[in-house]
C-alpha cells in the first residue's frame, strides 16, 4: 500500500512539474485556454463521460496565466473538448452528486464558468466511457 502512493505522488510531481515548465512557454501550443462547452441546440453541452485513470494535474487559466490544481484517480468527469493534437482533456467536474450544468444542451458556445471545476488533462490519464 505504501509503495502505491508514494508511486502515485511521484506521478503527480512529475505531472505539476511539467506543467510548471509548460508555464514558461506560456500556454502549450495544444491548448486554446479554458474549457468551452456547448454550440449545438440539439446536444448536450459536453459530449463524453469518463474517468481519470490517475492522480493528475488539472490546468486551467486565469487573466491568460496558467494555474495548477489536482484531480483525483476514479473521478468522473465530463469530457467537453479535445486539444488540436489529442494530448489533453478539457474536463469538467463536481462534488458527488452536483449538477455542473452540461448534461443538457448550451446553444451558444462559451467557456466554462462554472459552477464546477474545469480545466485540462493529459488525454493520457482519461478513459471515456460514454459519447
Amino acid at each position: 500500500m505504501f509503495k502505491v502512493l508514494i508511486a502515485t505522488a511521484l506521478v503527480f510531481s512529475v505531472s505539476i512539474a511539467q506543467a510548471k515548465k509548460d508555464e514558461k512557454a506560456r500556454k502549450p501550443a495544444s491548448m486554446t485556454g479554458n474549457v468551452m462547452v456547448g454550440g449545438e441546440a440539439e446536444y448536450d453541452a459536453c459530449g463524453g463521460y469518463g474517468i481519470v485513470l490517475t492522480t493528475t494535474s488539472l490546468i486551467s487559466f486565469k487573466n491568460g496565466k496558467m494555474e495548477f490544481d489536482k484531480v483525483d484517480v476514479n473521478t468522473y468527469v465530463s469530457s467537453c473538448q479535445s486539444s488540436e493534437d489529442g494530448k489533453y482533456i478539457g474536463i469538467i467536474y463536481g462534488k458527488k452528486g452536483q449538477d455542473c450544468g452540461v448534461s443538457s444542451p448550451i446553444p451558444k458556445r462559451q467557456e466554462y464558468k462554472g459552477p464546477c471545476k474545469s480545466g485540462w488533462i493529459k488525454a493520457d490519464f482519461f478513459e471515456l466511457l460514454a459519447g
